[in-house]
């Protein structure tokens, strides 16, 4: 079974403690019935959500995290961050754009 991520987008308030949400859409392949993984979003090192997902077969979902502290900060300054999105055992590397 594999999940993997497909878009990432970025909803930013500029200003106030608001917390800014990096929404990533998942899309799940797989012969069964359904994917499940842990999904672990990090920058520069620091943990922002670990979530435990679960998609039926041949469909996508959407995954919202939220954003508080240094790591809110960066993506309100811009222009971009790089994320370390790990889905199970596998780590790819996402340009977040607010």
């Amino acid at each position: 079974m594999t999940i993997r991520d497909t878009t990432v987008k970025a909803r930013v308030q500029a200003e106030g403690n608001a917390v800014a949400q990096v929404v990533l859409t998942l899309q799940c392949r797989t012969d069964k019935p359904w994917c499940r993984e842990r999904v672990t979003v990090t920058h520069k090192g620091e943990t922002i959500d670990s979530k435990q997902v679960t998609i039926e077969a041949d469909a996508t979902r959407e995954l919202t995290l939220n954003f508080r502290g240094p790591a809110r900060e960066a993506l309100r300054a811009g222009p971009a961050i790089t994320l370390d999105v790990q889905i199970g055992d596998a780590t790819s590397h996402v340009t977040v754009t607010p």
